[in-house]
């Protein structure tokens, strides 16, 4: 019987859904993947395409 240990745990962080969205997009940008993002901010695939495919200010 194999043992599994937790990962890290997800960066639970309280920041507004705004925020959260920039700092996705600006992880994205440094070039994480989507995957890593769902892991670092204990969220969904779909939350990170929302963030991604968002309105971004110039």
């Amino acid at each position: 019987m194999a043992v599994l240990f937790p990962l890290r745990a997800p960066m639970r962080l309280s920041k507004s859904k705004a925020d959260l969205y920039a700092a996705i997009r600006r992880d994205h940008r440094a070039g994480m993947s989507i995957r890593a993002l769902e892991r670092k901010y204990g969220v969904t695939w779909q939350t990170v395409r929302k963030a991604l495919d968002g309105a971004v200010a110039v």
